[in-house]
């Protein structure tokens, strides 16, 4: 599960850590929620430059022109994310299914 590995570790994202709560299930939740670092909604599917979740989990150097991040970008190096799973989330998101396959 994605959001497991990358997120929802112990202090993280996991459900009674950090809003939003990325662990299994929860994924659904996310989508037109609020951020706290930006304007933007959380997750807008089949929107990766308008959904502030993508753009935290992009490299600051593929980020959109003007696109701004509060805090560095997620998940953390030190968290032993994969490519993998942080592909699977920005696919979703730029997929635009409501189904979240298991992320």
């Amino acid at each position: 599960m994605a959001f497991d590995r990358s997120c929802a570790s112990v202090g993280c994202h996991a459900s009674g850590g950090q809003k939003p709560f990325l662990d299994s299930g929860n994924s659904s939740r996310i989508i037109g929620g609020s951020s706290q670092g930006s304007d933007l909604k959380l997750v807008v599917l089949g929107d990766v430059e308008k959904s502030y979740l993508a753009l935290k989990m992009l490299a600051p150097d593929m980020l959109p022109q003007g696109a701004m991040i509060q805090g560095g970008s997620m998940p953390p190096s030190k968290m032993g994310h994969t490519e993998a799973d942080v592909k699977a989330i920005l696919d979703w998101i730029e997929s635009g299914e409501m189904a979240d396959s298991g992320l």
